[in-house]
């Protein structure tokens, strides 16, 4: 992700999770993404539960 960001803070947020990536085993990839893929997707459908 860029140093300056999307513009929204909850998408960041979500974005942010991907930096979690270098740590992990290249297996738990998977978890990491679909995750930030639903996040992404309840914020574009308007359901975020923040």
């Amino acid at each position: 992700m860029s140093e300056s960001g999307t513009g929204d803070a909850r998408v960041d947020a979500v974005l942010g999770r991907l930096d979690e990536l270098a740590a992990i085993p290249v297996p738990a990839h998977v978890e990491v993404f679909e995750d930030v893929h639903a996040r992404l997707q309840e914020l574009l459908d308007g359901n975020d539960p923040a």
